[in-house]
C-alpha cells in the first residue's frame, strides 16, 4: 500500500527512528484513508503519493521540534494531518486532534483505534470556542496546523492554546512571508513571536512561532470578526 523504503528513508532524514511496528501503523492509516477518502472528501492526493505529500510533509518540522515537549495540539486536523503522523512518530508525546466536523471526528477516532494510538485523543469543537475553555487554554507545549486558514486568522485560532515557552508550527505555501507580514502585529498582540520561516521546498515553507507572553483573555474573538479583519488587511496589500 505504501513505499516502506521511502517512508523509512524520509523519516530518517527528518531525525525519526521508527521500527517496523510504527511503520506498519502508517500503512494501516494509509489503508483506512484510501478506503474512506471518497466518502468523506478527506484527500485528493493519490495513494501512491501519501508518503511524500501527507506523512513526511506532516513531519517536515523535524524531530528536534518536539524536544522537551509532552503535549501537542493539532488544530483543524481534518484527515489527521499533521497530528496522526506525529502521534505515530512520537509515541511519548500526548497528541490531541481538534476537529469541528462530526464525520471527520469519527474517522479520526477509528484511525486511532485501528493503529492502537494510546497517546492520541480526538476532540470535536470549534477552535475559537474551545480556546476559552481553561482545560485547553495555554496547556500545550506544541501547537500545529496545516491548511486551516490564512496566518492572520490561524494565529488567533492557535496561539491561545500554547503555553508560554511553547512553540507553534504552520505549513504554508510560497506566500508564507507575505502572510507573516500581514499577521505580525496580531501575533505580537496574542503573545507570539517569530522564531523562523524555513523553506521546505520551492513553494512550501514552515513558519515557527514562540509563545513569549500570555494571550489576552478576550482573544480569540468570533470567527466572523477574525475573517472581517483578514479581508480588510489583505485588501490593502
Amino acid at each position: 500500500m505504501i513505499d516502506d523504503v521511502r517512508l523509512n528513508e524520509g523519516l530518517t532524514q527528518l531525525g525519526f527512528r521508527l521500527g517496523t511496528v510504527e511503520r506498519g501503523k502508517f500503512a494501516t492509516f494509509a489503508g483506512i484513508l484510501h478506503e474512506e477518502s471518497g466518502k468523506l472528501n478527506l484527500t485528493r492526493v493519490p495513494k501512491e503519493q501519501y508518503v511524500e505529500r501527507h506523512f513526511l510533509d506532516s513531519l517536515s518540522m523535524g524531530s528536534g521540534f518536539f524536544n522537551g515537549a509532552s503535549t501537542l495540539l493539532d488544530v483543524g486536523s481534518g484527515a489527521g494531518f499533521p497530528g496522526i503522523p506525529i502521534a505515530i512518530s512520537c509515541p511519548d508525546l500526548q497528541v490531541v486532534l481538534l476537529e469541528a466536523t462530526g464525520k471527520r471526528v469519527s474517522f479520526l477516532r477509528s484511525v486511532a483505534s485501528a493503529c492502537a494510538l494510546g497517546n492520541l485523543e480526538v476532540l470535536q469543537g470549534r477552535a475559537e470556542e474551545l480556546a476559552h475553555d481553561q482545560c485547553y487554554r495555554e496547556k500545550f507545549d506544541r501547537v500545529v496546523a496545516r491548511a486551516v486558514a490564512r496566518l492572520i486568522t490561524l494565529a488567533e485560532l492557535t496561539i491561545p492554546y500554547a503555553k508560554v515557552g511553547g512553540l507553534l508550527a504552520y505549513q504554508k505555501g510560497e506566500e508564507a512571508k507575505v502572510e507573516y507580514a500581514e499577521a505580525a502585529a496580531v501575533i505580537t498582540e496574542l503573545g507570539g513571536q517569530l522564531s523562523e520561516v524555513r523553506a521546505l521546498q520551492p513553494h512550501k515553507h514552515l513558519i515557527v512561532l514562540s509563545k513569549v507572553e500570555g494571550t489576552p483573555n478576550d482573544r480569540p474573538t468570533s470567527y466572523a470578526r477574525m475573517k472581517q479583519r483578514e479581508e480588510r488587511i489583505v485588501s490593502k496589500q
